[in-house]
């Protein structure tokens, strides 16, 4: 939060757990719509260059370290 303020940017967090998902993370298209696409916090926090806190991440389940590690 000091950090956000400091630089007088947005901070999004996001609460990791074991049932975080990919999707949760990155966002997924509408399957009512397709060409809706639906976007999350991390998604959302690198669109707008924010910073993102990802609390507790050891708690989210391995395959989301795929997600992570390109856009950090």
């Amino acid at each position: 939060e000091h950090m956000a303020w400091r630089l007088k940017l947005p901070l999004i967090t996001v609460s990791c757990h074991d049932g975080l998902t990919a999707s949760d993370l990155i966002g997924a298209a509408d399957y009512r719509q397709p060409d809706l696409w639906i976007d999350v916090p991390l998604a959302a926090a690198v669109r707008a260059g924010a910073i993102c806190y990802l609390d507790e991440i050891v708690e989210a389940r391995g395959d989301n370290t795929v997600v992570i590690h390109p856009l950090a």
